[in-house]
């Protein structure tokens, strides 16, 4: 679980940060995304590392340890961490660019979905 955890860390972490902060989108400048309120990119990995910790399952409870497991906890993790203080009228790009990203074709709008730990 450890390695994979690194993957997805190193898959999302700054790229995600590139779009919000400087506006990279891949090879592309465009705006970047507007918060609610300041935040720096040290408290967004924070928050998106507490609410990883919060949602994983203690080992005797049999947490997810596949990449493809992983991956949905932690795309649900980076919406609530990263993105719950876009503004509404970035949330789209971010959306659009989480979906680039995680190759999640079809998944349509994060921000309507919600992960359950006991499903997967």
């Amino acid at each position: 679980m450890h390695d994979n955890l690194k993957d997805l860390f190193v898959k999302y972490v700054d790229p995600i940060m590139g779009r919000i902060y400087e506006g990279i989108n891949n090879e592309e400048l465009v705006a970047s995304l507007r918060f609610i309120t300041p935040r720096t990119n040290l408290n967004l990995v924070q928050q998106l590392c507490t609410l990883i910790d919060a949602m994983l399952p203690e080992v005797d409870n049999d947490p997810p340890t596949e990449y493809s497991e992983l991956e949905h906890l932690y795309l649900f993790c980076l919406v609530w961490s990263c993105g719950a203080c876009i503004v509404d009228e970035d949330r789209p790009a971010f959306n659009s660019f989480i979906t680039t990203t995680s190759q999640q074709v079809g998944i349509g709008d994060f921000y309507e979905k919600f992960y359950d730990i006991k499903k997967q």
